[in-house]
C-alpha cells in the first residue's frame, strides 16, 4: 500500500513536472547531475572538494560508494526503530 501510494505520487510529480517544462530534460538536469557529477565547479560541498582532489581511476568506484551511502544505513535504522 505505501509503496504504491509513494509510486503514484512520484508519477502524478513527474506529469506535473512535465506539463509545466515541457519535455523531459528535466529528469537528466536534476538528477542525473545528483548522481552522475558532471558539474565539478567549486562549491561548498562536500561531493565537490572529495571528487577533485581524487584519481580519475578510483572516479568510479568512490561514485557508488557515495550514491549508496544513504541507502547503507536503511535497513538498520528500521531494524533498530521499527
Amino acid at each position: 500500500m505505501a509503496i504504491g501510494s509513494f509510486m503514484g505520487w512520484i508519477v502524478v510529480l513527474f506529469g506535473a513536472s512535465r506539463l509545466f517544462v515541457g519535455s523531459w530534460d528535466f529528469i537528466g538536469s536534476t538528477y542525473g547531475t545528483i548522481i552522475f557529477l558532471t558539474d565539478l565547479t567549486p562549491n561548498v560541498g562536500v561531493f565537490w572538494y572529495f571528487f577533485i582532489e581524487l584519481f580519475d581511476q578510483f572516479r568510479s568506484f568512490f561514485m557508488v560508494v557515495f550514491q549508496f551511502h544513504a541507502f547503507i544505513f536503511t535497513l538498520p535504522v528500521c531494524i533498530k526503530f521499527r
